[in-house]
Order: C-alpha cells, then sequence, then structure tokens
C-alpha cells in the first residue's frame, strides 16, 4: 500500500519529535506541490542572469565536492555527458528556496544525482531537525521538482535503514527497521522520492570508501600511522564498497535500468575489525590490531549488528558489476595507497 506525501510527512514528525518546525516543512511541501502542478513556480526568479552553459541540456550532481558526488560527476565528463556539479551554496536541502532556485538555473536539466546527506550517524541523535531536513524533505522536495519537469532524478540511501533480525544478504523487499535517527531519516528520505517521482532510482548502499574526505579506510590508515595497536569493532557484519564502483554502477543504472529502489554493494561481507585487516596486509603494514566488542564502544547511535544487502534486483537487471569488497580494496589501495601514506 502506498502512503501519501503528507502521510510520510506526518511519520517524519512523529520520529523528530520537533512538530512545531517540521511542521513548516510539510506545509511548505504541500503548497509546493500544488506551485508545481499549477505551473505557477516559475513566477519564482533567483535574482541573476542564467549563463549559456546554464541553458545546455545538463545532467547535476548535486555533493559535487563530497566522496560519492565527486566520483559520480568525474565519471559522467569521462563518458562525454555535458555534467554540471552542484554544492550546499546552490542548493541547501534544508531550504525549500534554495532547492526551486536550482531548477530556476538549471532550465534545462534533464538528469540529477542527489550525493548529499548528513551523515554524521552520531550526531544526527542530538539534531533531528537538520538530519530529516537534509535526508527526507529536501530530497522529497527534488523528487517533486524533477517529477514536474520530466527530470531523472538518482537519490542514494543507505544499509542503516535496516535494523535486528538479520544474518543472510538483505533482499530490496525486506521490511526496513533503522534504529537510529540516521536511519528513520534516510528510509523517510526514500518514501518521499520513490512517493513524489515514480520514475526515480533509489540506492541503498554500504561502507563507501575513497580517496578523499573521511571514511574508514583512510581513519585506520591514519591511525596505522600514528599508534602503536587499535581497536576495532569485531561484532558488526558489512559490505565495504567503494564509492568509485558505486558511482560506475549508479549511472549504468540510470542508463539502462527500470526506475525503483536497488541494493549497490561490493560483493560478501566482513566485520570492520576483519576490513581493517585486509587494509594494513593490503599496504603491508604491521599493526597490532584488537578486536573488541560494539557494547565496549558505546556510541551515541545504535548499529545493526549484521546489514549485508544483497543486489537482487541489480542481478536481474544483470547490472552487478561489483567485484567482491577484498578485490576492489586491493585495486583502490594500489591506486591510492601511496597517496594515503603521505598525508
Amino acid at each position: 500500500m502506498r502512503c501519501s506525501t503528507e502521510g510520510l510527512v506526518f511519520i517524519f514528525l512523529l520520529l523528530s519529535r520537533h512538530a512545531s518546525l517540521e511542521a513548516s516543512w510539510c506545509f511548505v511541501t504541500v503548497v509546493l506541490s500544488q506551485f508545481e502542478r499549477s505551473g505557477s513556480l516559475a513566477i519564482i526568479r533567483i535574482g541573476r542572469e542564467i549563463n549559456q552553459g546554464e541553458m545546455m541540456n545538463t545532467t547535476v550532481v548535486l555533493a559535487s565536492q563530497g566522496q560519492l558526488g565527486s566520483l559520480i560527476l568525474r565519471r559522467l565528463r569521462s563518458d562525454g555527458h555535458r555534467a554540471v556539479g552542484v554544492d550546499q551554496d546552490i542548493c541547501d536541502l534544508e531550504n525549500p528556496d534554495s532547492i526551486r532556485g536550482l531548477f530556476e538555473r538549471f532550465p534545462k536539466m534533464t538528469r540529477l544525482f542527489n550525493a548529499a546527506a548528513f551523515t554524521a550517524v552520531d550526531a544526527a541523535e542530538s539534531q533531528p531537525r537538520e538530519t530529516f531536513r537534509t535526508n527526507a524533505l529536501g530530497p522529497g522536495l527534488l523528487a517533486l521538482c524533477c517529477a514536474s519537469r520530466g527530470i531523472g532524478l538518482v537519490h542514494f540511501s543507505t544499509d542503516y535503514v535496516f535494523g535486528p533480525g538479520h544474518d543472510e544478504p538483505i533482499p530490496e523487499q525486506a521490511v526496513a527497521r533503522p534504529m537510529s535517527v540516521y536511519g528513520r531519516s534516510k528510509l523517510l528520505g526514500e518514501k518521499l522520492v520513490l512517493e513524489n517521482h515514480p520514475g526515480a532510482f533509489v540506492l541503498r548502499s554500504c561502507g563507501l570508501y575513497s580517496a578523499h574526505r573521511p571514511n574508514f579506510v583512510r581513519t585506520m590508515v591514519r591511525l596505522g600511522l600514528q599508534r602503536t595497536s587499535i581497536e576495532v569493532v569485531c561484532d558488526q557484519q558489512v559490505t565495504p564498497t567503494s564509492a568509485d564502483g558505486l558511482a560506475k554502477v549508479a549511472i549504468e543504472i540510470a542508463d539502462n535500468a527500470a526506475p525503483g529502489l536497488y541494493h549497490a554493494t561490493a560483493q560478501g561481507e566482513c566485520s570492520w575489525y576483519q576490513f581493517a585487516q585486509a587494509i594494513f596486509e593490503t599496504l603491508g603494514m604491521e599493526v597490532p590490531l584488537t578486536p573488541v566488542d560494539s557494547s565496549t564502544r558505546p556510541a551515541p547511535a545504535p548499529r545493526p549488528e549484521y546489514s549485508v544487502l544483497d543486489n537482487c534486483l541489480l542481478r536481474r537487471e544483470g547490472l552487478d558489476t561489483f567485484r567482491s569488497w577484498r578485490a576492489e580494496l586491493a585495486g583502490f589501495l594500489e591506486a591510492h595507497g601511496g597517496l594515503l601514506l603521505e598525508e
């Protein structure tokens, strides 16, 4: 059964426990929906000239300086697509006027990759309003604007939409029961995107890493160079995934697959402890590691013990080109390990 946008926002209000502020976002969503359907949104201007490049058919990447967005933008351009990167200074997902302005700025936009998100999982516990705005209501408005203009949309989500009760790879149709504010915000974002844009793609992934921006691989290398020993959680199973591998698959999905919700991770699974072992072994670093239970390292946001995703629908579409997580890590460190060791 499909819920209305208003119903999903009501769920968000209950989850966020900040109804007074978020009710205004619900109002904005409904009003903008009416504007979009009537075409009245065109009266809103952003007060500047639009340059020639912005008048051309263009793919736009949000968070183009981030870990995933930068790699999507690079791959699009290397594949010959006309693509531009946009960041928070141009499109702030917490601000509905900023979201509207994006579509005024790029009137010939044909496709949008939304790699923007509030990803500080622990900080989200104390900042639910900002988290839900960025991860749920903002993407919902993006989807509404894209759908009314016939613009394709690719949105990204997370394995943290799942909670306890799993011990084998999780398919797309499994019931999501997030444990954290971050997970709940991403789940609501998925629902709002797919509710407002039936032609959208939503890709869940897990354990992303790249040569830039904070991530587990860079953290382990830094700690390995600074410390004589490291403790790493051993009771949470995940699938580390190269951000560049996800960027590649996301473009292929957008070009070739039916719209909908997809799982998109590398193959296999490991604990964070096993992942750290593989990082140091591949780099030839002798760093003593101690496996620890997550209960000994409490964090503000609870994490699922098992959040390995099964790329069922990718396989059905013939687009599951991911390698094993070990192979992806080895290729990544061969290309970027020297740089990481010099940081």
